[in-house]
């Protein structure tokens, strides 16, 4: 009886993971889908202005380079009036339990963007002219105890990541867009889930470097390799 029940365990066990990681990207989705409505709320009551989306600004959304990974972190970001909940900054798959894992593109408010295709960021809603094709919130991978700064993965070149992507959900990540939709984006070329929080990491010729910057500055129609 107990073989028999071994057996049976050991067929279910691969259903129950599959479970397990599905409950866990919608879990990932809704966290993120609410923390974009905190993010348009924010701009609705600051006349139109975006929160800084780095981590070291008195108007940033979350205040980690204050408070380092901690919940303080959250409750002294910007958003924190219009989200009220710590669990929703934390991806539940994510290899590092940081207080906050998901982080918001340079591109919305942040670091400034040196590559010569669009310097600058924008730092008003008003300023973003495709909201269902620009994105807001990506899963980072920073090994420095928390992810610092805004996220910025092309700082130096179009195929060469700066901050990295997660890979939080079997090989993708959660993707939140302006429009407060957020989607499974699942990353297909070799190198973009090895770089393990590094920086200046090249991947030349990337379709994920291609889709993402094109997400990241809101071109639907990009040129790869700008």
């Amino acid at each position: 009886m107990v073989a028999v029940i071994v057996v049976l365990l050991s067929l279910l066990a691969p259903s129950f993971l599959h479970v397990k990681r599905m409950v866990y990207r919608i879990w990932c989705q809704s966290n993120e889908h609410q923390l974009l409505i905190g993010w348009q709320q924010y701009s609705v009551h600051n006349s139109g202005e975006l929160p800084w989306s780095g981590t070291d600004d008195p108007y940033a959304w979350v205040s980690s380079d204050a408070y380092g990974d901690s919940a303080g972190a959250l409750t002294h970001g910007a958003i924190w009036p219009y989200t009220q909940g710590i669990d929703l900054y934390r991806c539940p798959s994510a290899y590092f339990k940081y207080y906050a894992t998901y982080s918001i593109t340079a591109y919305m408010n942040g670091q400034h963007i040196s590559a010569t295709y669009r310097p600058g960021t924008l730092t008003r809603f008003g300023q973003i002219m495709n909201p269902s094709g620009t994105c807001v919130f990506v899963e980072e991978f920073d090994n420095r105890g928390y992810n610092m700064g805004s996220f910025a993965p092309f700082q130096f070149g179009p195929y060469q990541w700066w901050d990295v992507v997660a890979g939080n959900h079997e090989g993708g990540d959660i993707i939140g867009f302006v429009d407060g939709r957020a989607e499974y984006w699942r990353w297909v070329s070799p190198l973009t889930l090895t770089f393990y929080g590094g920086h200046t990491a090249n991947d030349p010729g990337s379709v994920d470097c291609d889709r993402l910057r094109a997400a990241f500055f809101g071109d639907d129609k990009i040129t790869p390799g700008w």
